[in-house]
């Protein structure tokens, strides 16, 4: 298991790679009303958390997503706020995701869009593919991250302040 840190009614726990079950571990914080915030990647195909699964999809890294413009924690980014982001290892923009929650069980916070088949039309709604997302568990909440945060955090300051937001609660 990762760390666990206390704020409040949040806490904001590390799971290591492999650790992903380790969640049921904790399900009583969050049905007893704490909210919870992953941050970490998850190397796992699908997630479970209680009796929710969660498949997790690879896709084309992306250097832009949309924000959900409803929600307190996202409402009042811009709309180009989470695009073009910084990588500050490699000192060049790079891919903010890769990977997005393949389920109807989040509310998406940071979301791309299902890109129509080939034959499919364009027109109409479009699926929302959640990297980041809320989930209501019991009384508390759950926050899932899928962002490429090592050598983003710190120089991208749209992503520290969606940090201090998740896990500060705004």
């Amino acid at each position: 298991m990762g760390q666990a840190s206390i704020c409040g009614q949040w806490k904001i726990l590390s799971i290591f790679h492999g650790q992903v079950n380790k969640i049921e571990e904790r399900i009583q914080w969050i049905q007893e009303g704490t909210n919870v915030v992953f941050l970490d990647t998850w190397n796992e195909e699908t997630i479970q958390i209680g009796d929710v699964d969660i498949p997790i999809r690879s896709m084309k890294g992306l250097t832009f997503l949309a924000r959900n413009p409803q929600h307190p924690l996202t409402q009042d980014f811009y709309p180009m706020d989470f695009s073009y982001t910084y990588n500050g290892k490699k000192d060049e923009i790079d891919f903010i995701a890769s990977r997005f929650y393949d389920t109807d069980k989040l509310l998406p916070l940071l979301y791309t869009y299902q890109k129509p088949k080939f034959f499919e039309s364009a027109k109409g709604e479009k699926r929302k593919l959640p990297v980041v997302g809320q989930m209501t568990y019991g009384k508390g909440r759950i926050y899932l991250s899928l962002l490429s945060l090592e050598d983003f955090v710190g120089v991208n300051p749209v992503i520290d302040r969606l940090l201090v937001r998740l896990i500060y609660g705004g």
